[in-house]
């Protein structure tokens, strides 16, 4: 093994980076089965390694170990007697991770068609069910490559693995006033009645979350990616691609296309701190711009204003360091200020109302308190200035 090869691993099993304790209990034991998946995986290391620290050299090693790895693989498929096995599958996937990281979609099409041809010769996703671990992987880099452009992924959910997870904590998991800080249990139902899918996914996040409740209450930790596998990359499956095909005009649907993207930017806020690779929010920041810009000032919210409000407020976390974070800032504060609310506190009160969880996004809060502030004391001076 080689200097560089150890120095990559050392990160690995030392890194405090959710990414990298990722890579260490979720890739590795899958990577160390097979030389194109290991070659792989120590490129898709270094490429996150690149990102996370910006050091050059990283960028270089990872060019150098996908360069080995495509030799790897493509020989390996050619041979009729294994080209189908696990080891391969494996090895795709890793590529796929590495096109989603890159932000190549070009190569993640190719990839992923591959893969879905792969496992289809071999009779289907099903005939993965005896490996769990390349199950979830399988069905993860799908749905992080879904995610960079709201499309519908290829795979299913790994149903019978979510379902035995969270079926031992079902009991404990009902839908009841003590378990949100609200005075409906359920505040959405009420702003989208007509969306079922949207509609489960929030009662399904409440679940997640009480999940998280009953973790912490044991003093275990649940920031780790198997909670996204099992109780929230199956919510993201169910609403990604679910958005309109035309830019929405009614009140309904502006109502629920602007609530899908602000519970799609909130999963992927416990995506990215519980560690699930290739997580990115550029795209549906965009895109709550452009739908709050040009249509939900047109309409009448009624009961669904503190629903926009969460989902703006979300997007205003995501946009922290980007050219459009003035403009959310601006706008969630003029949208808490229209809604009664004079500040900061009573804002994120209102925001608890819907899904939250306390300590995770504190850091986050912090950052855009005092821009937000600013804008509704100067707001609430020119009410009360003569």
């Amino acid at each position: 093994m080689s200097y560089d090869e150890r120095c990559l691993l050392d990160q690995v099993y030392t890194g405090t980076d959710p990414v990298l304790r990722t890579f260490k209990n979720s890739w590795l034991p899958t990577a160390l089965k097979d030389p194109a998946t290991f070659h792989q995986f120590l490129a898709n290391v270094s490429l996150n390694l690149y990102q996370i620290q910006g050091r050059t050299r990283s960028k270089t090693v990872s060019v150098e170990h996908h360069a080995i790895a495509l030799r790897t693989v493509n020989s390996a498929l050619s041979d009729p007697t294994s080209n189908t096995a696990d080891a391969i599958i494996a090895s795709i996937v890793t590529f796929v991770c590495y096109c989603v990281c890159r932000e190549d979609l070009a190569g993640f099409d190719v990839h992923i068609d591959g893969l879905a041809n792969i496992i289809r010769l071999r009779g289907g996703i099903q005939t993965l069910d005896h490996n769990p671990t390349l199950r979830c992987m399988v069905f993860g880099v799908d749905l992080s490559g879904a995610c960079r452009r709201d499309s519908r992924p290829k795979f299913p959910p790994p149903d019978r693995l979510v379902q035995g997870i969270q079926g031992a904590f079902r009991d404990k998991l009902k839908l009841t006033l003590n378990h949100v800080p609200s005075p409906s249990p359920r505040p959405w139902a009420n702003a989208i009645p007509r969306d079922r899918i949207l509609t489960k996914a929030f009662d399904d996040l409440l679940r997640a979350i009480n999940y998280t409740k009953i973790r912490t209450a044991h003093n275990e930790d649940w920031i780790e990616v198997k909670f996204i596998a099992f109780w929230i990359d199956p919510i993201v499956h169910s609403v990604l691609g679910q958005g309109p095909d035309t830019p929405p005009i009614d009140r309904p649907s502006v109502v629920q296309e602007t609530t899908r993207i602000g519970l799609i930017l909130f999963l992927f806020k416990l995506r990215r701190v519980c560690g699930q690779l290739g997580v990115s929010t550029t795209f549906f920041v965009k895109k709550l711009r452009t739908l709050a810009s040009t249509m939900a000032w047109k309409t009448l919210w009624n009961t669904s204003e503190p629903l926009l409000l969460w989902a703006l407020y979300v997007g205003m976390l995501e946009s922290w360091g980007t050219e459009v974070e003035e403009w959310y800032t601006e706008t969630t504060a003029m949208a808490a200020h229209w809604m009664g609310m004079k500040s900061w506190d009573d804002t994120l009160k209102a925001v608890k109302q819907f899904p939250w969880i306390d300590g995770v996004f504190d850091d986050e809060c912090e950052r855009s308190r005092a821009g937000f502030q600013d804008i509704v004391s100067t707001l609430e001076q020119d009410v009360i200035s003569p």
